[in-house]
């Protein structure tokens, strides 16, 4: 039930990257979508990774870096999972 499909993102008409793979929601199994708020000329950057189906979200933010580095982290976290 694993998304292991790369891809890229445009932030804000910037250069664009290739993210890492994203997982399926753990909740739901749905698609993510990643989006950002901000950009590199602003003062605060977040990405967004939210569920499509259920709508589970995690925001993540930075100051000192730049919007890839946000949303790689953003990736990292939502693909970790805990099972109980």
């Amino acid at each position: 039930m694993e998304n292991t499909k790369q891809t890229e993102y445009q932030p804000h008409a910037s250069n664009a990257f290739i993210a890492d793979v994203m997982l399926s929601c753990p909740c739901c199994g749905g698609e993510p979508e990643l989006n950002f708020i901000g950009n590199t000329h602003t003062k605060s950057r977040k990405v967004t990774i939210k569920c499509k189906k259920c709508r589970l979200q995690r925001t993540d933010g930075a100051i000192r870096n730049d919007a890839e580095w946000c949303a790689k982290v953003a990736i990292k976290h939502w693909n970790e999972r805990h099972e109980a």
